[in-house]
Formats: structure tokens, C-alpha cells, sequence
């Protein structure tokens, strides 16, 4: 499988996993993700913490892809 846009491919993929952290909150990554990054709020009104890991920066990165619906 060759990718040509590996940047837009990426993005795509964490764009799917922030719609899913959003809209599927009975998941165990959503749980886990809620519990540990945005405990009083949801996926798009939260802010990125200090020591947040790789995964969780990379999801919030595209948030506001995943908010427009651009993806």
C-alpha cells in the first residue's frame, strides 16, 4: 500500500479516533480518555494537559478537524 499524503493519511486515522472518543462514550478508550484527560467535560471543550502522552497530543491536534467535520 503506498500512501502518497502519509501527513493527510495520519490525520485522517486520528480524526477517526477523535470522532469515536466523542461519539462513542460507552468505548473503554473513551472512558480511559475521559478519565485520565477530561473529567469535567467532553472531547471538545477540554484543553490539552502538561503530561499528556503522544497518543492523547496527537488526537488533539486534529480536534479542531474532528469539530468541523473537514476529516
Amino acid at each position: 500500500m503506498g500512501f502518497k499524503a502519509l501527513a493527510s493519511f495520519n490525520a485522517a486515522m486520528l480524526c477517526k479516533q477523535g470522532w469515536k472518543i466523542q461519539n462513542d462514550v460507552e468505548s473503554l478508550v473513551a472512558q480511559l480518555f475521559k478519565a485520565r484527560y477530561f473529567p469535567q467535560t467532553d472531547f471538545f471543550g477540554s484543553k490539552i494537559g502538561t503530561n499528556s502522552s503522544y497518543v492523547c497530543r496527537s488526537i488533539f491536534s486534529v480536534k479542531n478537524l474532528v469539530q468541523q467535520g473537514a476529516w
